[in-house]
This record gives C-alpha cells, structure tokens and sequence, in this order.
C-alpha cells in the first residue's frame, strides 16, 4: 500500500512532464523572397519547364530553404534547386547540402550552406502539369501577291494553379 502510494504521483509527474514537452515542428528558416525573374519553356508538347530566379538571404553555416506548392500542379520529382552566383561583393561558398521532403506536405526542405552571411542568386526549375497552350499562325498575303505577312499566336490557360499564369493571348511580332 505504501509502495502503491509513492508511485502513484512519480507516474503522474513522468506523465505531466512527458505532455508537456515541447513538439518538434518544422522551423522555417528561410521562406523564399518574390520571383526576381520567370522563364518558361513552352517547346515541349507534354511539358512546360519553368524557371525561376530568386535572391536568398543566407547567414553563415547552414541555412534551411523551404519551398511549397499547395494547390499547385507542380511535379516533386522534378524540382532542381541551383546557385547561380552570389549577389553584392562578398565572395561567398555556397552548396546545396542536402534536400528533405516534410511528410503530409506540398513542400520540400534544402539545407544550404554559405561560407559567410550573404545573399546569393538561385535558380529552382521544376516542371508544371496542367498548364495547356496552342500555338495558330496567320499568313496574310500582300496584294501585289509578292511578299507575305506571317503572324504567331500563343494561347495559354493555366488549369495548374501556378500564380502568374492566366489565360493569356498573345501575338508574336510580325515576320514579312
């Protein structure tokens, strides 16, 4: 009876100290800035390459870069994160470390390392699905019938969510 006594409260202290323990989340050390520049690639029929460039704040040692995509058609498998060069003065070494994938997320995890504190220039390309496009010429003969007007359209509508990309139309410069 006394021995039931004295453990009764060591468990609801190891219990109490076990609930309140804090839980790990993922820290977010660096969300990624806006967009510096977009390309993307329409050539394929299947596949639309984008590419994007985007200064990155980095402190010395390890810094961890999160890059998301809820709701968007991106394909996780294809997700390519590159420094390009470093932005101002300083000369700074930075390498891609390693890369991790949260469980439950759209999102993915670089751990990049930086000689010094700094901003560096990253490229990140991944391929977008859902994101269809036509292309419709127009040659327009001159009346003489001697030269020729030939005009390009580009039609694309983004059914992938990707922000900056709507329907769009637009005309090529003129070739004649």
């Amino acid at each position: 009876m006394q021995t039931t006594r004295c453990l009764r409260p060591a468990i609801i202290l190891a219990a109490l100290v076990a609930i309140s323990a804090p839980a790990h989340a993922r820290i977010k050390l660096i969300t990624l800035p806006p967009r510096e520049r977009v390309e993307i690639q329409l050539d394929n029929p299947t596949a639309t390459l984008v590419e994007e460039e985007r200064i990155v704040p980095l402190v010395k040692g390890e810094n961890q870069v999160d890059f998301s995509w809820a709701n968007t058609q991106i394909d996780p498998e294809t997700i390519v994160f590159r420094v390009i060069a470093p932005v101002g003065e300083k000369k700074l070494d930075v390498k891609v470390l390693s890369v991790s994938y949260p469980p439950n997320e759209a999102s993915l995890v670089w751990a990049v390392g930086s000689s010094d504190s700094g901003s560096a220039r990253v490229r990140i390309s991944y391929i977008l699905g859902n994101l269809s496009k036509s292309f419709n010429y127009r040659a327009v003969a001159a009346r003489d019938e001697a030269s020729l007007t030939l005009s390009q359209y580009i039609r694309l509508q983004n059914f992938a969510n990707e922000e900056g990309c709507t329907t769009v139309a637009a005309r090529a410069p003129k070739i004649g």
